[in-house]
């Protein structure tokens, strides 16, 4: 088995070397040919790194070839394991400055919190939907026991003491609980499941029939690579906006609600 013993060593780029004038995927594939360059064997720990970050082996070689380049769960999950950190503040105390100011650019309220990485709780709720569920619905408000036990049963809250046990989960209160100490961030795969389960869960079609009581919306179209890339543009950013108005102080209130997106192609393509 390959694992980290003194993984700045793996940064070669960053180990003294003025890195201002090189780009992120300069800098990601440098580092990631220089893990995967040591040893004799490179098939083998392409193949570790693949299976430990649950990355394709694919997405992974065309980075170290500079053919794609690294979106932010990607950078995340490599300098994570590079530096044998679990905090995502800690890996941005790290990385070069250039890898630094793309992470904060592309999702500031996550580069800029304490985000823990407990890999015990996200198998948990990775493997669990109800355990997701519950999870989701405790970081976005405070629910009760009486709630959980209307909807899961009792074996709601012995998810409900798994999840305090992992830290996602706290208790505020008699028989009330909200999100817990560890702020993770999701992994991309999660991500997908939990808008997939809130969609079917909580979305009410019937109330698009009246004003302002939601939003739902599809469109399909064969795109150029051009009008691809605008639409991502787009939902980011409006993602972004969506984050930064439910941040606000004055934005807080008694209405629990999601907000899911996704762009992607219709086709059936590996990394």
């Amino acid at each position: 088995m390959f694992g980290v013993t003194e993984s700045i060593q793996y940064s070669k780029v960053t180990a003294g070397a003025d890195t201002s004038k090189l780009s992120v995927l300069d800098l990601v594939s440098q580092d990631l040919n220089s893990y995967l360059d040591q040893g004799n064997d490179r098939q083998k720990r392409l193949n570790f790194l693949s299976r430990k970050l649950e990355i394709h082996k694919k997405t992974l070689l065309r980075i170290s070839m500079k053919q794609n380049s690294p979106s932010y769960p990607t950078i995340m999950k490599l300098y994570r394991f590079f530096y044998s950190l679990d905090c995502d503040s800690k890996v941005l105390e790290k990385v070069p400055l250039v890898i630094k100011e793309f992470l904060v650019k592309s999702f500031p309220e996550k580069a800029t919190g304490n985000i823990d990485i407990s890999e015990k709780g996200l198998k948990f709720i990775s493997g669990n939907v109800v355990a997701l569920e519950v999870f989701l619905l405790a970081s976005s408000h405070a629910i009760n026991k009486a709630e959980l036990q209307s909807k899961f049963g009792e074996y709601g809250i012995t998810i409900i003491r798994q999840l305090i046990e992992f830290q996602l989960v706290a208790e505020i209160g008699p028989d009330q609980y909200t999100q817990g100490a560890k702020n993770i961030s999701l992994p991309p795969e999660l991500l997908v499941k939990a808008g997939t389960i809130l969609s079917e869960t909580y979305a009410k079609p019937a109330n698009c029939y009246v004003l302002s009581k939601n939003f739902v919306g599809f469109y399909a179209e064969a795109l150029s690579e051009a009008a691809y890339q605008e639409w991502i543009k787009i939902d980011q950013q409006a993602m972004k906006q969506k984050i930064e108005v439910a941040q606000k102080a004055n934005s807080k209130g008694n209405i629990p609600a999601f907000s899911y997106c996704i762009i992607e192609t219709l086709k059936n393509e590996d990394g």
